[in-house]
């Protein structure tokens, strides 16, 4: 018997790509080794490999060169950055026909996810691009223009024209590698204490720090100058003096280093020179609105005025953030501690009372934590925690370099305070309750409360190791 079966393929869309037998294969890329934006890099693929169904042909015929030259029209080009994110060899953004884009204005490389990486790159990386054949001195190439974003500044790119995918690899002939540089700009300046927190504003007799980002700058020293904003009789801003190992000027210099760079500044006293010009006697109650200027033969001259930096300097004495903290040592490596503010916390932590001040370097702080409510005790009263094994409702703390801090924990675990903490947070009925917090302290005999509440919470998973030795674990499933 003999099986027949008819099928109406006349509403049927059947397509294939097939690859021609002869195919040209990148050897050879010229390019430039460094690029300064915003001049376009030009990439010109000059040398093939030919190969027929996979096999090389290093002598075509003059029919197969026109194969070959057809073939050519599939190249495509591809980028990838040094480093960090893009090591792997999947890891390159396809280059696409682009016209003129203008720049964003956030820095593109600021991830450590290496897929928003590549998304901002494939996005945001190139400005403008051209991807084309070309005839040169008869012979038919390949050739990219490509304008790359500022901020791949002081970046390392590797440029490939491939076939199937990219061979990622930068020692290859037809892998060309270019040092990437932006126009100089400042991007920003501003100040941080030594929490590393921005602040715009600071007391006297203490240290802060600059943080100037920039492009195309790594490598040259930039001139700084501070000004005092309040304008004398002859109109022109008050110097404010750089304490240059003894001696006051009107200016210093800062090597940039990196595309963020941190210089420390010690805030002099009111008395000290380096407030001298300024035009208006400092007294109890004043402010200096103060800015930076910054000058460089490379910055664009027409910028000269910009202001950058500003920072209004403080005379009273007064204390501005009251918080609870964990305590980081050595922060960034720059030996300094960091207290990082936290809102929770639980019964047998370990933290810290923080008061933030300006002006108050010496004096002493006084703290409390005050419950604003009668889970743990009457609404009103001081908590009582612990410090140095002794339970207190008050702690004392001298104030350094603008912060008072002092450890303290909320009761020892397996203390008979500590237990019924745990079954005023945690009843028999299993809601889960918290008692809100507010931390006070008494500087300059002077009482600061914190300008916002923190909690104490029971944690829903957490291990606690004792001195004893005893592990307490407590889990309360949702």
């Amino acid at each position: 018997m003999i099986l027949t079966t008819n099928i109406n393929i006349s509403d049927t869309n059947l397509t294939a790509k097939i690859a021609p037998k002869n195919q040209s294969f990148p050897k050879t890329v010229t390019g430039p080794s460094g690029n300064e934006s915003p001049n376009k890099a030009v990439y010109l693929l000059t040398e093939y490999d030919y190969k027929n169904n996979g096999v090389t042909i290093p002598s075509p015929t003059p029919q197969q060169l026109v194969e070959f030259d057809t073939d050519k029209d599939h190249m495509e080009w591809a980028f990838w950055i040094n480093g960090g994110l893009m090591d792997n060899t999947d890891e390159y953004v396809i280059i696409s026909n682009r016209s003129l884009q203008p720049e964003t204005d956030t820095d593109i490389t600021l991830t450590t996810d290496g897929q928003v990486l590549k998304d901002n790159l494939s996005s945001n990386g190139y400005l403008e691009a051209t991807v084309e054949t070309i005839i040169d001195n008869g012979d038919k190439l390949n050739k990219l223009t490509i304008k790359f974003s500022k901020w791949l500044d002081a970046k390392t790119v590797h440029v490939e024209p491939f076939r199937k995918t990219p061979d990622h690899d930068e020692v290859k002939s037809h892998v060309q590698t270019t040092a990437l540089k932006a126009p100089a700009e400042i991007i920003n300046a501003y100040w941080i204490n030594q929490q590393q927190q921005f602040i715009s504003s600071s007391g006297f007799a203490t240290n802060i720090s600059l943080v100037v980002i920039s492009l195309g700058l790594i490598g040259e020293s930039i001139v700084l100058s501070m000004h005092d904003d309040d304008a004398g009789e002859d109109n022109v801003d008050d110097d404010i003096m750089w304490n240059n190992n003894g001696t006051y000027e009107n200016s210093r210099n800062l090597n940039i280093t990196a595309r963020t760079t941190i210089m420390s500044f010690q805030v002099e006293s009111i008395s000290s020179p380096a407030f001298s010009s300024a035009n208006e006697p400092l007294t109890e109650g004043d402010a200096l609105e103060t800015y930076l200027k910054i000058t460089d033969a490379l910055l664009d001259p027409n910028n000269a005025d910009d202001r950058f930096a500003p920072l209004l300097l403080v005379s009273q004495a007064q204390v501005t953030r009251i918080f609870f903290s964990e305590k980081i040592d050595n922060v960034f490596g720059s030996g300094e501690t960091y207290y990082a503010k936290i809102d929770t916390v639980y019964p047998g932590m370990m933290a810290y009372l923080v008061a933030e001040c300006h002006n108050l370097n010496g004096q002493s702080a006084q703290f409390s934590v005050m419950s604003q409510d009668s889970v743990l005790v009457p609404t009103g009263t001081k908590l009582p925690l612990i410090e140095d094994g002794i339970e207190k409702t008050d702690f004392t703390a001298v104030v350094i370099n603008d912060f008072a801090a002092v450890q303290v924990i909320f009761q020892e675990i397996g203390s008979t305070t500590y237990d019924s903490w745990l079954a005023s947070l945690m009843p028999e009925n299993g809601n889960l309750e918290e008692s809100i917090l507010q931390v006070s302290a008494i500087v300059n005999s002077i009482n600061y409360d914190s300008s916002e509440t923190f909690k104490i919470v029971v944690p829903i998973t957490r291990f606690e190791i004792y001195p004893n030795h005893k592990v307490y674990k407590y889990l309360i499933e949702s």
